[in-house]
């Protein structure tokens, strides 16, 4: 005989589904789309997981996801796995996650969670070389609507560099387009333009095609270079090494220092700059906080802004752009076998990282450099001190 025992004090949570159908507008209203992804999400934070309670729509735009612990969730409707044209949206009807209606689950099934996705434009064009005209696949282009809490992105593809950005509302688009790590060309938005602040708009019409945003990606400049401790010639890492533009002491762009010391500048455009090397963090700067042991110091071993070398790039790669900081080592008694500087200036294999104002975000299953939504781009201007001021 079996014997089913109670065990006091031990609760069992709730576990519930969301059921509901997705149809669209447009061409055949009220037609179901056909695997769309239905995700029930209790953060915004989820988003990133991707797969974690999320289930396709069948044939007739019906769905179901099963196992779900008691709690509250938005539900977000993804049309891209099966009808490009529709748009993105949150339960009930909205693009926004903060707009988002809760849905409390406890035992037991939850029904009638529908949506119908509206029909949406599409941004249509090419993406190519600058120097040669060839084409540029895995070129990640997005467009954001100005003040948009949402951005919609996709790759340029093997054919000719093309891409097709679908699913847009009516609207005017900053068009973006972000080229991988190693491609060696400049990011840039529509039309030619290096900000975002002087991007052409870019106008998209519902159920309707926007041709020919094409983008002619520039070389780019990059500068690389070790730094090390003047006294051991141990390579410093985390030093921050900027480049300034001759117009005033405003960054252009700024990266650390590996471990070892060697570091890398992308993504420049070719002109003149001065660069600088700061061993203290821009808190500590700006705080007037004494904590470094290495004085500012630009290339080439000048101790200022006024007496920096400027240093002239063009397309492709400057290197040797190098620091010693701090004392150089007491006088020897005895002479040394010489170390070779090229060797000792050998950089050790340099890890991947993303691009000032990037992050890595998963895209289309592989791992990216994407723009940093919502995030201003880090800028510091390096603070002129009087000449008798001690660093």
């Amino acid at each position: 005989m079996l014997v089913l025992l109670a065990v006091p004090g031990v609760a069992f949570a709730g576990v519930g589904s969301i059921s509901g159908r997705v149809t669209h507008s447009g061409v055949d209203p009220g037609a179901g789309v056909i695997e769309g992804l239905v995700c029930a999400l209790k953060s915004e934070e989820e988003e990133q997981v991707q797969g974690e309670n999320c289930e396709l729509t069948n044939v007739a735009g019906d769905y179901t996801i099963p196992n779900l612990p008691s709690g509250n969730y938005k539900i977000e409707f993804w049309p891209r796995y099966g009808g490009v044209k529709w748009v993105f949206e949150y339960y009930d009807d909205t693009r926004f996650w903060s707009q988002a209606q809760w849905i409390e689950v406890t035992n037991g099934p939850v029904t009638g969670i529908d949506a119908e996705l509206a029909e949406g434009g599409e941004i249509i064009g090419s993406v190519t070389r600058a120097s040669d005209g060839e084409p540029l696949s895995e070129v990640l282009i997005c467009g954001e609507e100005p003040l948009q809490e949402f951005t919609e992105c996709t790759e340029s593809g093997t054919v000719q560099g093309s891409y097709q950005l679908p699913g847009l509302l009516e609207g005017d688009y900053v068009v973006e387009f972000l080229p991988a790590e190693a491609q060696g060309v400049r990011a840039q938005f529509y039309s030619g333009k290096s900000e975002s602040s002087g991007a052409d708009l870019v106008h998209v019409t519902t159920g309707a095609q926007t041709n020919e945003i094409n983008a002619a990606l520039p070389a780019e400049a990059t500068i690389t270079g070790r730094v090390v401790d003047a006294s051991t010639h141990a390579g410093l890492g985390e030093i921050e090494v900027c480049a300034f533009e001759l117009a005033g002491p405003e960054i252009t762009d700024c990266e650390y220092t590996e471990p070892s010391g060697p570091y890398a500048i992308t993504d420049l455009p070719t002109d003149s700059y001065k660069v600088g090397f700061f061993s203290e963090s821009v808190e500590e700067e700006e705080e007037g906080l004494e904590s470094s042991p290495f004085p500012v110091q630009f290339w080439n071993d000048k101790p200022s802004w006024e007496a920096a070398d400027i240093l002239t790039l063009g397309l492709g790669v400057r290197a040797g752009i190098d620091a010693e900081l701090g004392p150089p080592p007491p006088p020897q008694a005895s002479i040394l076998p010489s170390v070779s500087p090229a060797a000792l200036a050998t950089p050790a294999p340099r890890r991947a990282r993303c691009r000032s104002g990037r992050k890595w975000r998963k895209v289309k299953g592989r791992m990216r450099c994407v723009k940093a939504h919502k995030r201003t781009h880090h800028k510091r201007a390096h603070r002129q001190q009087s000449s008798g001021a001690a660093r």
